[in-house]
């Protein structure tokens, strides 16, 4: 039961995370402001994992709170592999 309940979160956190960097390139590419893109999309990881989590009854603090830092952490990986690719 722990195992499907982890696995459960870990890919709620891989789906907000890939979903707040998809907005931000849809917003990168609509808005020529380089600074808001990458905030709009931290935001939007933050608002879905943390529906996900309401929505799997994860009422628990600590899991809320682990969930946003590894979005984020996730998020911000994704963004700096495509800045570099954008780079070369």
């Amino acid at each position: 039961m722990y195992l499907t309940l982890i696995s459960v979160f870990l890919f709620s956190v891989v789906m907000s995370a890939i979903i707040g960097f998809v907005i931000q390139l849809v917003i990168n590419s609509l808005i020529t402001s380089k600074a808001t893109s990458p905030l709009v999309g931290a935001g939007v990881s933050v608002l879905t994992i943390s529906f996900l989590n309401t929505l799997l009854l994860f009422g628990i603090w600590y899991v809320y709170a682990l969930g946003i830092v590894l979005t984020l952490g996730l998020y911000y990986v994704l963004l700096q592999s495509s800045m570099n690719r954008n780079k070369e």
